[in-house]
């Protein structure tokens, strides 16, 4: 129907505007980061349990018959966010497996190396690592940057002042602060009734 129509068909890019990513966005472009030198981002959900849409043969989601299966639901964010950082791929290599045995999955578990422009990157969808998330992490020749999106929180480890064996002491008090508001906030939203929205 869009060809039909002379339109085009694009990947909804929201997870760019997810708040920690929009962050660590802001972070290489202030400089504060440094150069981009690699990017993983990773994401883990039980598509193959009870109750996924991808693993229902009976009802099978609208991703069953393409190639590439359910990933192509979750690939193309990881895809965007690694493109966000490091530019156009050069190459790719990956590798599929299939670790359940739901006959509605063609593989459940893909990792991909990639070349890119400016820099490398791993991206990888398990439907077996738990708990859920959805996780980017940014190298940068100055700090390194985590987001977690499903939380959302942000993590950074930085070369800090001082001795040097005491810069992960810092990194690890910083890191417990950015892991104590989101998860303080995601609880009081969670006993105010209030509906949970995932930013983007």
């Amino acid at each position: 129907p869009a060809d039909a129509r002379d339109r085009w068909r694009v990947e909804t890019h929201n997870c760019l505007f997810n708040p920690p990513v929009e962050r660590v966005r802001a972070l290489v472009r202030s400089g504060e980061l440094g150069d981009v030198v690699h990017v993983e981002a990773a994401f883990c959900v039980d598509i193959a349990g009870p109750g996924s849409r991808h693993a229902d043969s009976n009802a099978p989601s609208p991703f069953a018959g393409l190639p590439g299966g359910p990933f192509i639901d979750f690939a193309t964010h990881l895809a965007y966010l690694a493109h966000a950082f490091v530019g156009p791929h050069r190459s790719v290599q990956t590798v599929l497996r299939k670790r359940s045995q739901n006959p509605a999955l063609a593989a459940d578990e893909l990792r991909a190396q990639v070349d890119a422009e400016r820099g490398t990157a791993w991206l990888g969808i398990s439907a077996h690592s738990q708990p859920d998330a959805f996780l980017l992490r940014v190298h940068g020749t100055r700090l390194r940057a985590e987001a977690s999106l499903f939380e959302p929180l942000l993590r950074i480890e930085r070369v800090r002042g001082g001795p040097t064996p005491l810069q992960p002491v810092a990194n690890g008090l910083a890191a417990a602060r950015a892991y104590a508001r989101p998860a303080v906030g995601g609880l009081a939203r969670k006993l105010s009734g209030r509906p949970l929205t995932y930013a983007g």
